[in-house]
């Protein structure tokens, strides 16, 4: 207890020794010019819009700053998810930041892109983004109106639980959102097979569908969709035969 008594009345003393008077008012007031302003954790927001969200730069009264309201302010840009503020006695200030992380793209209509986050959340992103960020990106396609976020955050799962099988990811091509119904993706062979996960027990589907193609190796040719949204069975579902017709006429 004492030691740490000791590092805090000498920090106060060091404090004070770069304190300098001036008047507001006719009244003195003490000032501490900040000399430094550290931002921390960002790769996709440039620190130059940080800075200039939070509305500090160097002068500024290190004593008299708002950090709840350079925080706020800091919050609005799009990819910041969280951001803490502290004062670094004598002269600087530490920013530190964590931005959302994508996990997927989505098509919102009109040429327009967002990325979808891990907590279900859709950032509208501009071409440059999209090209920068979606490459290795699952692909959330819908029917219908935007999903709403509890089905996004839901598509999130479904990532997360095929990306925890490597046999089977690498197969998975772009999974689709059909309102009532749940999501579906489909299995890359030249012909698309399609695995319907409806919307929960995400982990016991795929260990069903792991099973599946194991032991059966279900010929896309022959079978269009395998339906695992039910508790106690998995369902397969052959594709539609086409007759042959004929015109009548004579070979």
């Amino acid at each position: 207890m004492k030691s740490l008594l000791y590092v805090v009345s000498f920090g106060g003393i060091v404090a004070a020794l770069w304190f300098t008077t001036t008047s507001v008012g006719g009244k003195p007031q003490f000032s501490l010019p900040i000399s430094q302003i550290q931002v921390l954790g960002n790769q996709r927001v440039p620190s130059g819009d940080i800075l200039s969200r939070a509305g500090l730069s160097q002068g500024n009264n290190l004593l008299a700053i708002s950090l709840d309201q350079a925080a706020k302010r800091i919050l609005d840009l799009a990819w910041i998810k969280e951001v803490s503020i502290s004062r670094v006695f004598p002269d600087r200030v530490a920013i530190k930041v964590e931005e959302y992380r994508p996990v997927a793209r989505i098509h919102l209509g009109d040429g327009v892109w967002g990325l979808i986050e891990e907590g279900g959340k859709v950032i509208p992103v501009s071409p440059e983004e999209l090209a920068r960020e979606a490459p290795g990106l699952f692909e959330i396609h819908y029917e219908g109106a935007l999903p709403p976020l509890e089905a996004l955050q839901g598509a999130v799962t479904l990532i997360h639980t095929l990306q925890s099988d490597p046999r089977i990811l690498p197969a998975v091509n772009g999974i689709m959102f059909r309102p009532g119904l749940g999501y579906w993706f489909t299995l890359g062979f030249e012909t698309p097979l399609w695995v319907r996960f409806g919307f929960d027990d995400y982990p016991k589907k795929l260990a069903h569908l792991q099973k599946i193609i194991s032991n059966f190796r279900p010929d896309p040719r022959v079978w269009e969709e395998i339906d695992l949204d039910y508790p106690d069975r998995a369902l397969a579902r052959p594709r539609p035969v086409l007759e042959a017709t004929s015109d009548g006429g004579q070979g």
